[in-house]
């Protein structure tokens, strides 16, 4: 008996020794031209969620190697530091882009990984951030639960930042407002998280990293290394791509496209236009993409490319150069095509069948 109340005694002495304060504390810096990306991911993508993989540093508090490296104002904050440099988007095929659900293009986000890290060895994805403006959730839902559980099974570190924002921003203000980051601890039950408090966050100006690598809508970079390795993929038809492009025919950002059917019924084009007769994009499908600039009726630009996504990226590179905006690329990509084919011929298979039909000889 004397003994078991001994151990008691030492046990609340030993714990009665530590001090909170020297608990490594967690601390959030974010690079300021973050919120401008965001900003623009979100604007651009309205009707379907949109996110992607915070990556930077994370310096321990007792790393004095990596403290060394870092900017004096940033070097001498104390506790555990996660410095978030920017993101890398969700890329250009994502296997699931809805109103409800996002599942990046896992290939990209891998292949964009390795060129920051290969740049900067001392790089390490963060965590992660995504949109619930489609749907207006306010929290977490219980899928993102499960895949940040997931996450944190394989992670090096004590804890992911995972942020969310659920209201559309109209500036930057209001998204670092409206960005809210929490804490997912290693270990901790199911679900469980934390938010930081606002006030507690750290801004930091800094160039973006590779920023032709982790463009947000020019993958040209990432889609010309992978080559031949699409070439025994599923392509769209015309007539399919045509399905899908017109269901995206409501208007965005005040651009809307115009689905044109050629004569013989095989080709197609799209025309985006930001003023009758003044800029105009078109594309027309085949096994070698035809990307045309026009302007009064007078050709600017006339290339062949290989590949209907290839031809996208260009046209968002002409778009960007004449300041014109165009439909995200994140909602114009083959990947997108079929979750919208299949969605339909789930939903309603034979008028999906018979709506194909109907664009074919219209």
């Amino acid at each position: 008996m004397n003994a078991y109340v001994a151990v008691m005694r030492l046990s609340e002495l030993i714990l009665g020794a530590i001090d909170e304060d020297s608990i490594p504390r967690a601390r959030l810096i974010i690079r300021e031209g973050t919120l401008e990306r965001v900003f623009s991911d979100c604007q651009r993508n309205p009707h379907a969620e949109i996110g992607g993989r915070w990556f930077g540093y994370f310096v321990p508090h007792d790393d004095d190697r990596q403290r060394l490296n870092l900017p004096a104002e940033l070097g001498d904050i104390e506790g555990d530091l996660h410095i978030i440099l920017d993101y890398i988007p969700t890329g250009p095929n994502p296997d699931r882009a809805t109103e409800v659900e996002l599942q990046p293009d896992r290939a990209y986000q891998l292949w964009a990984c390795k060129k920051l890290q290969a740049d900067n060895p001392d790089i390490e994805v963060l965590g992660t951030w995504h949109s619930h403006i489609p749907n207006g959730l306010e929290k977490f839902s219980g899928m993102d639960h499960i895949s940040y559980q997931s996450k944190l099974s394989k992670y090096p570190f004590p804890r992911m930042v995972c942020s969310l924002i659920y209201r559309m921003p109209h500036d930057l203000d209001s998204i670092r407002a409206d960005l809210h980051h929490a804490w997912y601890e290693k270990g901790a039950p199911l679900g469980e998280h934390h938010f930081e408090e606002g006030e507690e966050i750290v801004w930091f100006n800094d160039v973006l990293p590779l920023p032709e690598v982790i463009d947000l809508e020019d993958f040209s970079q990432f889609i010309k290394e992978r080559g031949a390795e699409d070439d025994g993929e599923w392509r769209p038809s015309s007539v399919e791509w045509i399905a899908y492009i017109d269901s995206l025919s409501v208007p965005r950002n005040g651009v809307a496209p115009e689905i044109l059917i050629m004569p013989d019924g095989d080709d197609w084009g799209m025309i985006l236009s930001s003023h009758p007769n003044e800029i105009s994009v078109v594309i027309q499908s085949g096994r070698n993409t035809i990307v045309s600039w026009n302007r009064n009726g007078e050709e600017i630009v006339a290339e062949n490319i290989s590949g209907v996504d290839e031809g996208f990226v260009r046209l968002s590179q002409l778009c960007k150069e004449a300041g014109l905006k165009t439909i995200p690329l994140h909602l114009v990509h083959q990947q997108m095509v079929r979750t919208y084919l299949d969605s339909r011929t789930t939903e309603k298979p034979k008028r999906a069948r018979w709506h194909r039909i109907i664009f074919f000889w219209k």
